[in-house]
């Protein structure tokens, strides 16, 4: 079949020049017959394509008489590649002109054509995501690449709660805008994901407002908890439609692959687990696990047993301690809940915080933890002027966008007979991203009790400094990924130097987090960081544990990396 003028040509094997090229050639390529006639055939093939050009030029040779085609890129006259449709014809055992004879044809209408068609079919048009047919062949391709056995792929499927609301309320235009806005954080997540933790990322629009999130890392057993974080944080920050901000939650359904799994399989597990999720309430995560009705009724039973845990006194908190590197002494403590449920053992927060989240039971369960945090710190003597300590209390933005937190954080003090100053909140960014007035207002209120506010994970979010210009922040924790990298990657420790050079100019107090190897702890003394914390000082223990070790300095303890309690343990 032909394409527009085609052209005529044979090439030499001894010499690999043409010895034979018909007029038209000018109008395909630019090219005069003298002009072409001057250069090798190798030097019009692109290099992409010249392997596959010798390969079916070797198989045309290898039989008398042999035709082939071969679709290439050559070389326009103007510089500009076109694409050209081949015929191989070997003309070798012919007495005159012999050689291989070629048919070429300017294609690159039609491969234009035909490569928009195929986007427009595996893309979505609104969002320009990939849609259904891509990611089933982008998780089919990643199953086939995997011992699936032990294979680091999870889908999470993510439908847009009250989206219908939005349409009715707002208009279909804005609907749109929306899901293009959505369709851009989630974008921005998968260069996150690629960049800090070297996965593979697919995202796809799949229905209206459902969407899809395809990974690949390292880790099985942490990156489904992961992902499903960064995905919560990414929609802290509100959508601004119709110059209104609006809250945007999603339903999460995730599946991991499995032993023997298809794509079809593992996208059908996803949905289903975003269906439940969805049929529970708006805002929540759904894992699906092979027995799906049984995980829904574990998970039901989680959040259940969640409101009685409280008064059934279930709950324990353990201790992470910071230590002042230049006195060696324990500086500060930062309180982290677990659940001692009665009949799954010891639990992370990462089993039941966001369940206490999405139930409305998290101002609660933060209001418990700040009581015997409190508590705790007298029975430490952590307000004693001679030596004075602090405990430091993880709260939520929920937390904080009550009206009656400081108050009710000032008399938990009182009660326990703690002075103010021997107390902190820890807040991330992601938190102080909510845009709520009432968030803002709580921090000045805590402030001005007496309280320290320390910015936690301190450089992985939107606008650090921003934050320490806005807000009375006392204290910032440098984020373990930084400390992580700090003896192998020069960005990694030149960020920790920078953080506490800031630090220091700002008169704020600089925590490194997740110190764990000797090299770390020493690279930090050097780099003048006073207070340093981590596995590989301490890992979080109950009361009783870490009472007998409040005075007992660094140089004492023996630093020992315990990898499974790095590897099981919650914070």
């Amino acid at each position: 079949m032909q394409y527009g003028a085609g052209v005529t040509a044979i090439l030499s094997q001894d010499s690999g020049f043409l010895s034979y090229v018909s007029p038209s050639i000018h109008h395909v390529l630019g090219w005069t017959q003298d002009q072409i006639s001057e250069i090798p055939m190798s030097r019009f093939i692109h290099p992409d394509d010249s392997t596959a050009f010798e390969q079916i030029q070797s198989q045309v040779l290898e039989r008398p008489n042999g035709r082939a085609q071969i679709e290439v890129r050559c070389r326009h006259k103007s510089g500009a590649w076109r694409v050209v449709e081949l015929t191989l014809e070997n003309l070798i055992s012919e007495d005159a002109d012999s050689g291989l004879l070629f048919y070429i044809y300017d294609v690159t209408d039609r491969r234009q054509a035909v490569d928009e068609l195929t986007r427009q079919q595996r893309t979505d048009s609104l969002t320009g995501l990939a849609n259904r047919y891509l990611l089933l062949d982008r998780i089919s391709i990643g199953l086939e690449g995997e011992d699936q056995a032990t294979s680091n792929m999870v889908l999470l499927k993510c439908d847009i709660d009250r989206f219908g609301m939005f349409n009715d309320a707002l208009g279909q235009d804005v609907g749109d805008d929306l899901l293009r806005e959505f369709a851009r954080r989630l974008r921005a997540l998968a260069r996150r994901l690629r960049s800090l933790r070297n996965a593979e990322v697919t995202v796809a629009r799949l229905t209206s407002d459902e969407f899809a999130l395809l990974v690949s890392s390292s880790d099985r057993e942490t990156l489904p908890a992961e992902v499903v974080e960064e995905l919560r944080q990414m929609l802290l920050e509100p959508f601004r439609l119709q110059g209104t901000e609006h809250a945007v939650t999603v339903c999460v359904g995730v599946a991991v692959a499995e032993m023997d799994s298809t794509a079809e399989e593992m996208a059908r597990d996803a949905s289903a687990a975003m269906h439940f999720a969805k049929s529970t309430g708006a805002n929540q995560v759904s894992y699906f696990n092979r027995r799906v009705r049984e995980a829904a009724i574990e998970r039901l039973e989680t959040q259940s047993d969640l409101v009685r845990a409280i008064d059934r006194d279930e709950l324990v908190l353990h201790f992470q301690p910071a230590y002042d590197t230049r006195t060696g002494l324990l500086e500060s403590t930062e309180a982290l809940v677990r659940w001692q449920h009665p009949e799954r053992g010891l639990l992370g927060p990462g089993y039941f915080v966001p369940d206490a989240e999405s139930s409305n039971r998290i101002v609660e369960l933060g209001q418990w933890v700040i009581d015997h945090a409190a508590q705790t710190a007298v029975a430490w003597n952590f307000d004693d002027p001679s030596m004075p300590r602090k405990m430091w209390v993880n709260v939520s933005a929920l937390q904080l966008q009550s009206a009656a937190f400081a108050e009710n954080l000032a008399e938990s003090l009182r009660s326990a007979g703690l002075t103010p100053s021997a107390f902190g909140i820890e807040v991330t960014e992601s938190v102080l991203l909510v845009s709520d007035p009432q968030i803002s207002k709580t921090l000045d209120d805590v402030h001005e009790s007496g309280c320290s506010i320390a910015l936690d994970d301190f450089g992985t979010g939107y606008s650090s400094l921003t934050y320490l210009q806005r807000y009375n922040v006392d204290a910032i924790k440098i984020d373990q990924s930084f400390v992580a990298g700090l003896t192998s990657d020069a960005d990694d420790a030149s960020i920790v130097v920078a953080v506490n050079s800031l630090g220091r100019s700002l008169n704020l107090s600089v925590i490194a987090e997740g110190v764990e190897t000797a090299g770390q702890l020493d690279a930090l003394i050097s780099m003048g960081c006073t207070l340093v914390s981590g596995f590989g000082l301490c890992r979080p223990i109950p009361e009783a544990e870490l009472t007998p070790l409040l005075n007992v300095p660094l140089e004492a303890r023996r630093i020992e990396i315990d990898l499974t309690d790095q590897s099981t343990a919650n914070r």
